[in-house]
């Protein structure tokens, strides 16, 4: 039996090695048709609950099993005013049931609607626009390039 080439040199494998290999190259801007593939709880650095939503890219053979993530901010209690959150503040969750054809029913402010929408939205499909942001790092002072997701709601002629 032959040794297996890992494309290791005598330095060996290095975390910045990992690290390099690790990076995935952005999907290239087009309109790709996507299924919820997974959905996280989590808070935005303000700490607002939010959903990282995971949209799959089906039928595009060079990215297959890619996924992208899409961020939808969860109403919430303002701390500093004691008031819910404007609805306009959750339009990316709005538009992403408007994307898959999902309705939600009852009020998303409930854990058990919000643990609901989840289950109906798993494995959902629609389409995606997706496009290139570039920002600066603020640890490393590099510049990176990632991809921007936008849910289609409508056709256009």
């Amino acid at each position: 039996m032959s040794p297996i080439d890992l494309g290791l040199d005598e330095s060996g494998y290095t975390f910045e090695g990992s690290q390099e290999a690790a990076k995935v190259s952005p999907v290239t801007p087009a309109t790709y048709e996507f299924a919820v593939d997974r959905i996280d709880d989590g808070n935005t650095s303000e700490g607002r609950p939010r959903w990282l939503v995971w949209l799959k890219i089906l039928n595009a053979p060079t990215y297959p099993n890619r996924t992208l993530p899409y961020n939808a901010v969860l109403p919430w209690i303002d701390p500093a005013t004691g008031l819910w959150s404007h609805p306009k503040e959750h339009f990316a969750l709005t538009t992403l049931c408007d994307g898959t054809k999902k309705l939600w029913v009852g009020d998303v402010r409930k854990e058990e609607v919000r643990q609901a929408l989840k289950g109906v939205l798993q494995g959902a499909a629609g389409f995606m626009r997706v496009g290139l942001r570039t920002y600066v790092d603020q640890v490393t002072g590099e510049k990176v390039t990632v991809n921007q997701v936008r849910i289609v709601t409508t056709k256009r002629r």
